[in-house]
């Protein structure tokens, strides 16, 4: 099973972190000017922010099966279940998957 082994600034003007995984593979995610549920950890804009990703078909799909894209890992690690990122790191680690 694929694993996240690091996360960090991306070098993309345009994305904010870099995914890293153990094989290899590298995958650009998160707007670079934004704000997250790490930085503010308010629950209401967390809530609006899945709602409206979980509004687009492909990207539903995607994060409900924990499928490695730029959205799960936005939803998953930015906006995910605590405001810790090494935590949400963890938790999609358990069930992650390539497509």
């Amino acid at each position: 099973m694929v694993q996240i082994v690091d996360v960090k600034k991306s070098n993309k003007k345009e994305k904010k972190f870099v995914a890293e995984f153990d094989d290899g593979k590298k995958i650009h995610f998160g707007s670079r000017n934004s704000k997250t549920f790490l930085s503010h950890q308010d629950e209401d804009k967390r809530r609006n922010y899945l709602k409206r990703h979980m509004a687009n078909p492909r990207e539903n799909y995607l994060i409900k099966n924990n499928i490695v894209s730029p959205a799960t890992l936005s939803a998953k690690l930015l906006w995910g279940k605590t405001p810790s990122l090494k935590n949400n790191i963890k938790l999609l680690n358990k069930n992650i998957r390539f497509e």
